[in-house]
């Protein structure tokens, strides 16, 4: 009960503190009052789109499976590193688990997904 009032009076200040900017015409400047300098920072610049870096290494393939990862690979190299490989099947259940209930899976949770070869064995632990 006490959380739900705080969460309240929490709600009607920050919708105090918007009335009052509101009412003291604490608004965003129109598009038109912003100089030439400040028109050219990156926010006003309209989206490009950029193509995805391409690799003809068999590794630099295997590991990109989204145009994300092309950049994210991309840049990881210009760095001199490399991605950190694949987690085994034990931490992935682990993560998972400890992400969705807090807990550490049981030993017997873990041995299902590990002994699991099905295609979808990751499916059937998340949901």
């Amino acid at each position: 009960m006490k959380r739900g009032i705080l969460g309240m009076q929490r709600l009607i200040s920050i919708l105090g503190f918007a009335m009052a900017l509101w009412a003291a015409g604490e608004t965003i400047a129109p598009l038109g009052t912003y100089t030439a300098a400040e028109r050219r920072h990156w926010a006003f610049q309209p989206q490009k789109d950029a193509p995805p870096p391409a690799f003809t290494d068999p590794a630099g393939r295997a590991w990109v499976k989204t145009s994300v990862d092309a950049f994210i690979l991309a840049s990881l190299r210009k760095a001199g590193l490399k991605p950190a490989p694949a987690a085994d099947r034990p931490a992935l259940i682990r993560r998972v688990t400890f992400d969705l209930t807090g807990l550490p899976p049981t030993p017997e949770e873990i041995d299902a997904f590990v002994n699991d070869k099905s295609p979808n064995a990751w499916e059937k632990v998340v949901d």
